[in-house]
């Protein structure tokens, strides 16, 4: 078995999630407007400020799309490829959006064994930067050992 093949044992939970933190728009028209149903939704909470908000930053939601019910892989490449064949073709509707939403986009990377030789931590192909990119994403990686978790 190739070293790679290998290495997979080590690597547990894999997934891609993308936030979308749309202020001014209630989950069910953005789910409306994308035609896409989100994972989970929730309502945006805002802590008292001395400046007034303008109205339309008074409500809001934070609607999420996580790749783990869809994708079984271990590779985040996969999971990446499969959020952006989503989300790419229906850019231009998160565009017309006003105010355009915050879009991030986290990788949670769960593994057993932290300094196994040879075990790299999760890898994005080219494509899959320049995807994010022209989706204009925030990316965040968290790299999460079990062993850690179980000691906690």
């Amino acid at each position: 078995m190739p070293l790679a093949g290998q290495l997979e044992r080590f690597i547990g939970k894999v997934s891609v999630t993308l936030e979308l933190t749309c202020f001014g728009h209630e989950a069910s028209s953005v789910t409306e407007l994308l035609q896409v149903q989100p994972t989970w939704t929730s309502p945006l909470t805002f802590a008292g400020s001395p400046t007034p908000a303008p109205a339309w930053a008074k409500s809001g939601c934070v609607w999420h799309f996580d790749s783990a019910s869809s994708v079984s892989s271990t590779k985040v490449s996969d999971h990446v490829q499969h959020l952006l064949a989503i989300f790419l073709p229906i850019k231009s509707r998160l565009e017309e959006m006003w105010p355009r939403p915050r879009i991030k986009v986290s990788v949670y990377w769960e593994c057993t064994a932290f300094g196994v030789s040879g075990l790299t931590g999760p890898q994005l192909e080219a494509t899959d930067l320049k995807g994010l990119a022209e989706l204009g994403v925030f990316l965040e990686v968290k790299v999460i050992a079990k062993d850690a978790i179980a000691e906690g």
